[in-house]
């Protein structure tokens, strides 16, 4: 479970919300929490509304200080065992230090190569050959972004979404036959199927589409 939490300044901007939206992206946040004190009510809806949240757990500000975590309100919002994790983190203040990026693979938080080749290492469910043909793969940059987003299935799917909490839908919002999975979206979708089906050649076809994700 990723969680930001940000004592932010200037929500107000122009660019807040799109900033937020790729914190959300970049580091797969589960969970963000904002605290800032100068903006609330309608004018807070409204900046909430652009950062193309599913739901939000509101706490209108009551002057421009720090305080303490509404923990009646967030377990009305999520499980018991994530509000605990919440609750023992020091809520953000004004008066501490800025926020700063950790890495927390690594003990002491700072990014090294070791601990990121070690953390990738522990996943025995992919071949590390699938890797190797993402990154020595010649192609636009875009494309092997996508494709390590898939090997790593890392694709914000409506089942990854309701595993994290953050929808109560599952199905994929085109068919509504299964579930949203990363699979489901590039192939056993009946819309994708239809694709793949007109240029896959037919003596190839249930070998195609028996095959799992990795392979």
């Amino acid at each position: 479970m990723n969680i930001i939490c940000w004592n932010c300044r200037g929500a107000g901007g122009k660019g807040f919300p799109t900033l937020i939206r790729d914190l959300r992206r970049n580091y797969e946040a589960h969970l963000i929490i904002l605290l800032e004190t100068h903006v609330s009510g309608d004018r807070g809806k409204i900046i909430r509304n652009k950062m193309g949240f599913d739901s939000c757990c509101v706490e209108e500000a009551r002057g421009h200080s720090g305080g303490v975590w509404d923990a009646n309100k967030l377990r009305t919002w999520l499980p018991e065992e994530l509000v605990e994790k919440i609750i023992a983190m020091t809520p953000p203040s004004p008066w501490k230090d800025d926020d700063q990026l950790a890495w927390n693979v690594s003990s002491d938080g700072t990014f090294n190569l070791r601990s990121a080749y070690n953390s990738l290492d522990r996943n025995p469910s992919m071949p590390v050959q699938v890797f190797k043909y993402v990154w020595k793969w010649n192609g636009p940059e875009r494309i092997r972004y996508l494709l390590w987003l898939v090997t790593n299935e890392a694709i914000l799917t409506n089942a990854t979404r309701a595993r994290r909490h953050m929808t109560n839908i599952a199905n994929c919002p085109r068919c509504n036959a299964e579930e949203e999975t990363t699979i489901h979206v590039l192939r056993d979708c009946q819309f994708a199927r239809k694709v793949w089906s007109s240029l896959v050649p037919q003596d190839h076809l249930s070998e195609f589409f028996n095959t799992d994700l990795p392979e």
